[in-house]
């Protein structure tokens, strides 16, 4: 007897799939990965691995993780801000940090040209890199 096929969760998807900024420099690349990295200490709070933590006392994370972290958020915050002053969206650059989408994926979304998401995204590391540089 066959086994029923069973789909992959879109987890699995989301893993499985090409990086979306593998198009980009490398320095761009990492910019991604910084804004990826800084977004998702945000929303997912204290949701910290236990193996990242060490026990003193009642429990304290080690100095040079949250330092990492902490400069993580505040290049993202400068970021933001800069992109707010200048009236240009931080959603599309999220997609493709954060959430993995690709060019393709955000123009349908943001209902634009497939060239508007790859020049925007480009432009939008730029950016970081020239706030955080």
């Amino acid at each position: 007897m066959p086994k029923e096929r069973v789909e992959p969760t879109p987890e699995t998807v989301a893993k499985l799939k090409p990086c979306s900024l593998s198009f980009l420099e490398p320095d761009l690349q990492r910019a991604g990965y910084l804004i990826g990295d800084a977004f998702a200490a945000i929303t997912l709070g204290i949701g910290f691995k236990i193996n990242d933590l060490i026990t003193v006392g009642k429990g304290v994370m080690p100095p040079e993780f949250t330092d990492a972290v902490a400069e993580k958020i505040i290049a993202y915050k400068k970021w933001t801000l800069i992109m707010k002053d200048r009236g240009l969206p931080v959603a599309p650059v999220l997609d493709v940090c954060y959430e993995n989408l690709s060019c393709s994926e955000i123009a349908r979304k943001n209902r634009r040209h497939k060239t508007w998401a790859f020049s925007f995204i480009r432009e939008a590391l730029d950016l970081y890199n020239e706030v955080n540089g």
